[in-house]
């Protein structure tokens, strides 16, 4: 059969799961369901991180946090990896101490969350690639792809019992995601990582990538 579902949906039925299995539901979320979203991180974090962020938008710390700093797998990035990245996820060249700052405010943006026991959506995504059902359906395909990070796009490639049973649309000009750096390179590069061999990629005039 087919199922259709958003990626909140999921979550929920995670976290639902878990639930019947006599674990409690905020053990997967400390936040009592609160997640650090950009509008929250604006807000509640930058404030306390921005007169260390030698002038850099907020966006663009965003944007290194959720991608650059944390990759397909979701381990993160050591300082020594890091310097090796001369670009940032929204495009634009780093310099050698701007890529220091930015990974000592990712460290310091991580510990600030813990004290808060709160969880960003890359964390939630994480807890659900611990805790969904593998390879549990025999096809999967992502739809905006493009709003999702990548660590959310490997939990959906982990539910594939094919790893070429994947299929993946988005479009670069339409993201809703602040922050967002979606790359169909970096999705080819994710889907090699789950074993998949064979990768078509085609585009339209009207859109950046699809």
């Amino acid at each position: 059969g087919l199922l259709c579902m958003t990626w909140d949906k999921l979550v929920r039925l995670t976290i639902s799961a878990r639930t019947k299995m006599g674990m409690e539901a905020h053990s997967l979320v400390p936040g009592c369901g609160a997640t650090v979203d950009f509008a929250r991180f604006e807000a509640r974090y930058w404030p306390h991180l921005r007169a260390r962020a030698r002038q850099l938008p907020t966006l663009l710390v965003w944007a290194e946090f959720n991608t650059r700093l944390r990759s397909f797998s979701g381990t993160d990035l050591k300082l020594k990896e890091y310097l090796k990245e001369e670009l940032a996820a929204v495009g634009v060249r780093l310099d050698r101490e701007d890529r220091q700052v930015l990974h000592s405010l990712f460290d310091e943006y991580s510990r600030m969350k813990r004290v808060r026991r709160e969880l960003d959506d890359v964390d939630v995504a994480l807890l659900v690639k611990r805790h969904a059902p593998r390879a549990s359906v025999q096809e999967v395909y992502i739809d905006e792809a493009q709003d999702f990070s990548p660590v959310e796009l490997s939990v959906l490639f982990g539910l594939c019992a094919d790893p070429d049973g994947a299929t993946v649309a988005g479009d670069t000009c339409q993201t809703i995601n602040p922050g967002s750096s979606f790359s169909f390179h970096d999705i080819v590069e994710a889907f090699c990582l789950h074993g998949g061999e064979g990768c078509e990629k085609t585009s339209t005039a009207s859109s950046g990538e699809q």
